[in-house]
């Protein structure tokens, strides 16, 4: 059974409510694999999958390289949900820094603009209450 969210206001669902790791390098191919593997379930083929795979390693790689200037790294945090829709939702979050305009750790700078140009909707905000960044991807169905 695909997750959905029912409700606006409601938790999102993976297959557990969310998927987590270190903000370190070996967690990125980790954690693109299982929001892929999640999306395939969905229904998503082709070049949704190829620029998910994209985008969620862009925005994963963004957590590690810039969310937590000063050692240890903390997490990074993938939630995903089909919404009704059929729009795959793909939020990733840290208790970082919080977005910078001028990160402190170099960078090509090339990574929102790919985001950007391969979902559908990007979002990039501040977390609710909280120390942080949420980054919203959108990809149709």
């Amino acid at each position: 059974m695909i997750p959905t969210q029912d409700r606006p206001g409601t938790e999102p669902r993976f297959e557990a409510p969310e998927i987590r790791g270190r903000a370190e390098v070996p967690a990125i191919p980790e954690l693109r694999a299982q929001v892929v593997a999640y999306a395939e379930q969905a229904g998503a083929g082709g070049l949704v999958v190829e620029n998910l795979r994209l985008a969620v390693s862009e925005a994963i790689t963004n957590c590690v390289v810039h969310a937590y200037p000063d050692p240890p790294p903390g997490d990074v945090t993938v939630k995903a949900w089909v919404g009704d829709d059929r729009e795959l939702v793909v939020v990733v979050l840290d208790d970082g820094a919080g977005f910078r305009a001028a990160p402190a750790n170099p960078g090509l700078g090339i990574g929102l603009g790919v985001m950007a140009e391969v979902s559908d909707s990007l979002a990039v905000s501040t977390r609710d209450g909280r120390p942080g960044t949420a980054v919203t991807l959108r990809f149709g169905l």
